[in-house]
């Protein structure tokens, strides 16, 4: 009799020593992924660290090359400029000279006629 009621006992705990193992062996995968989904977390840290920095380095070069040709670039558009407008007030000097010298060549014409 007792054989009789220890066998669906035996069942029972082999199951359920079966189903402790499965999860068990589930929560080793799971901590395993864990791990590896750590570990590449903390690579592409390091690497974005990485590239970070050498944005930063890309910058301040370029700002420290760049800079003093924007200056530069600046002043002699700034020369440029000034140039432009002493030019357009030459030409317009020059063109009320040439109007002058018109009207006044009419004059003597008509004072000449008469």
């Amino acid at each position: 009799m007792e054989s009789s009621d220890s066998e669906p006992l035996l069942t029972g705990t082999k199951n359920n020593t079966q189903r402790l193992q499965q999860s068990n062996d589930k929560l080793d995968r799971c901590l395993r992924t864990l791990n590896e989904t750590e570990n590449i977390g903390i690579d592409t840290l390091v690497e974005l660290d990485k590239q970070g920095k050498t944005i930063i380095n890309i910058k301040d070069k370029m700002d420290n090359s760049i800079n003093p040709n924007i200056n530069k670039s600046n002043s002699v558009i700034v020369g440029m400029l000034r140039r432009f407008q002493k030019n357009k007030y030459v030409q317009y000097v020059t063109v009320l000279i040439c109007i002058a010298i018109i009207v006044m060549l009419f004059i003597l014409i008509i004072v000449k006629k008469t």
